[in-house]
């Protein structure tokens, strides 16, 4: 067995460690940080971000938030824009993923004349590392400060591209599960249920190896517990679930996923669904899907344990999201992504033609 393993070269982890990002940056000699937030952090009523946000509104040339869900590239292309009228020498995010992901490819684009639109379509490609880059997440699920890709949307027919190359992994990541206290209850929900479903698909992945499929399995236990108590304003659940969070990030973003995110990215791009809610919905039918295919779960327990918590959630089923039938040759041409080649087995276009009409 052999493997690779690329991660932040510092991850810190802890309640109240948001603050060691100015030390950090200092570190690193950076001097003209851009902060990249999202609007609800500015608007924190309970302080964790906002004061996170006011110590590097400080330090920083400039300030860019109001992102449009989802990272649609008209969106990214205008923040590229202003960014480079300050001319920073650092990209800092402060947000959940959406602007995470932004940010991230902001990082890697600036030195460049790129546009978002010519990455989208593979035009251009990133090819080196371009300025220092560190993520402090504000949500507890999409796990964006720890990989090396940045997910981002085409509003003209709602299909989603990761830009990706190993120069964009962050230099430094802060995970304070403070920082989260003032995520509303369906982004915590649909946050949290993303990361459980990043985790069960790593455990899964047919490129997963021990080292990823021990720690996807810690995730999917933490998950597993603590996402039925959910608790706003519990410190305690909101650190559970950031662990949770990042030791799934540290798992899918070696391993890759599978057939849930591959479908899920063209569903919910086209038809606005959260991300982490549309994934939930279509985890046990797919994983029924792969065991219809001849797949065998390596740990049938764990497996059932899945399904009971998925019952206890009382998700509701695909159809009542209103996904339109004929949507289905769109979601085929556009699910062919690394997640798909991730999963555990093969799945063609007519099965998955078959899978879809048969759910939706």
């Amino acid at each position: 067995m052999m493997f690779t393993l690329r991660y932040p070269a510092q991850i810190v982890f802890g309640e109240n460690t948001a603050n060691q990002i100015v030390e950090i940056l200092a570190q690193h000699g950076v001097t003209r940080p851009l902060l990249c937030c999202s609007h609800s952090v500015a608007k924190d009523t309970l302080g964790n971000g906002l004061k996170i946000a006011e110590l590097l509104r400080e330090k920083s040339v400039g300030v860019l938030s109001d992102l449009a869900p989802e990272a649609p590239i008209p969106a990214v292309q205008k923040w590229l824009e202003e960014a480079h009228r300050w001319n920073p020498d650092a990209v800092v995010a402060l947000g959940g993923g959406t602007v995470i992901d932004a940010a991230k490819l902001l990082a890697a684009t600036i030195p460049t004349s790129f546009s978002v639109s010519e990455l989208f379509h593979q035009s251009q490609k990133i090819t080196r590392k371009g300025l220092l880059f560190f993520a402090l997440p504000t949500t507890a699920g999409t796990g964006a400060e720890i990989t090396s890709n940045s997910v981002i949307l085409n509003p003209e027919n709602g299909h989603k591209l990761s830009v990706r190359h190993p120069s964009m992994i962050a230099d430094a990541v802060i995970v304070d599960p403070c920082l989260t206290l003032g995520a509303p209850h369906d982004v915590s929900l649909y946050s949290g249920l993303d990361a459980f479903v990043q985790a069960v698909e790593s455990f899964y992945s047919k490129n997963g190896n021990l080292y990823t499929q021990s720690i996807a399995e810690k995730a999917i236990r933490i998950f597993l517990e603590f996402l039925p108590q959910m608790n706003l304003h519990d410190l305690s659940w909101r650190t559970h679930m950031a662990e949770g969070s990042l030791l799934s990030a540290m798992a899918f973003s070696q391993s890759g996923l599978g057939a849930v995110h591959a479908l899920a990215h063209p569903m919910g791009g086209r038809c606005h669904i959260p991300h982490g809610k549309i994934c939930a919905i279509l985890l046990l039918p797919v994983l029924r899907l792969n065991m219809a295919q001849g797949w065998r779960p390596a740990n049938v327990a764990l497996l059932a344990e899945i399904e009971a918590m998925l019952e206890k959630l009382n998700l509701p089923e695909c159809r009542t999201l209103n996904i339109p039938k004929d949507l289905i040759p769109f979601i085929i041409e556009n699910c062919r992504s690394n997640s798909m080649r991730s999963n555990p087995c093969e799945l063609s276009d007519a099965i998955l033609t078959d899978f879809l009409t048969r759910i939706l």
